[in-house]
């Protein structure tokens, strides 16, 4: 990844935000707002052909130039193959991605309007099915050269360096909470690597999600990467006992029309689960240099906070 000036949010002005969105070659009114973002700033801008734009300015030392064309490319492709995007627009220089004076990065998309679902009905889940396995059959043309594969390396053991180098574990439970850690990744780091890798959204969660009257449609395509399908659908049948099994059969029967996928692994499920929980963590470690991050997350770091995550750990790991 490349370094970029820490803390060079801060030089993210209202003038910036305007004078970055105009570089699509188009007025904006000077009006604008702030949208709900932690890991990026994002603002909503109106032009003054009343349309509105969304500018994304991408945390600064997270992707290098190549990993963010990596994420446009795919919603390129998807775009292409007439699933719902929103694409980012082309900038005068030829590229979808732009840098300020403060070498941040940013993009430029048309704003796309939609509710995100709080429940799904059995006929939304199967058309929600449909639609990822046609994701999946575009991800699959091609690898992303310069994203991240999920693997336990990076997102468990990695991660639990981090951990315990910053000294974040509570002490009363901190070995005990990375030999489960590490014995799940033991456990999965063969069910893993049986899996097919390609490109995918990567975070495929409710909050994610929005519908309108065309239908539905992913939104935020920041953690796309290299990982197997699952990934892209265990986070929507965040449930459990017979609603999941009920969840499971209507998303794949939508899903098997577009792509086969074979029997569903509920192990490697558990497994992918624990492994977002570990990085989680790790995530809020390596953010906390963002006065936003303490505020938004006060318990971490605490008994409490590490006592939560270790009981959901072991749970995952009598499972499997």
């Amino acid at each position: 990844m490349e370094s970029q000036p820490k803390n060079s949010f801060y030089s993210i002005t209202p003038d910036v935000i305007l004078t970055s969105v105009e570089t699509v070659g188009r007025r904006s009114t000077g009006r604008w707002m702030a949208l709900n973002s932690i890991e990026n700033r994002v603002f909503d801008v109106e032009m003054d052909d009343s349309e509105r734009l969304i500018i994304k300015f991408y945390r600064p030392g997270r992707w290098t130039e190549d990993a963010i064309k990596d994420e446009h490319d795919f919603i390129k492709d998807l775009e292409e193959a007439e699933i719902p995007v929103a694409a980012p627009l082309l900038l005068p220089h030829g590229s979808t991605v732009g840098v300020t004076n403060d070498q941040v990065y940013f993009s430029v998309f048309p704003k796309k309007r939609g509710r995100s679902p709080q429940e799904l009905e059995s006929n939304q889940l199967q058309w929600l099915g449909r639609f990822i396995a046609r994701m999946h059959v575009v991800g699959e043309k091609r690898q992303a050269q310069h994203r991240l594969r999920l693997s336990v390396d990076h997102h468990i053991r990695t991660t639990l360096k981090i951990l315990k180098e910053g000294q974040w574990l509570a002490p009363e439970i901190k070995t005990q909470y990375a030999d489960c850690a590490e014995t799940i990744a033991e456990k999965i780091e063969p069910l893993l690597a049986k899996q097919p890798v390609f490109r995918i959204h990567g975070d495929c969660h409710l909050g994610n999600l929005l519908s309108n009257q065309d239908g539905f449609f992913f939104v935020d395509f920041d953690d796309m990467m290299n990982g197997p399908a699952l990934q892209d659908l265990w986070l929507l049948v965040n449930r459990a006992g017979d609603e999941a099994q009920r969840f499971w059969q209507d998303l794949l029967d939508g899903y098997r029309q577009f792509r086969e996928i074979g029997d569903v692994d509920f192990k490697l499920i558990e497994g992918l689960r624990a492994m977002r929980i570990v990085h989680y963590s790790g995530w809020i470690a390596r953010r906390w240099d963002d006065p936003s991050f303490p505020r938004l997350f006060p318990d971490f770091g605490s008994f409490k906070y590490w006592s939560q995550e270790m009981e959901a750990l072991e749970r995952i790991r009598r499972q499997l």
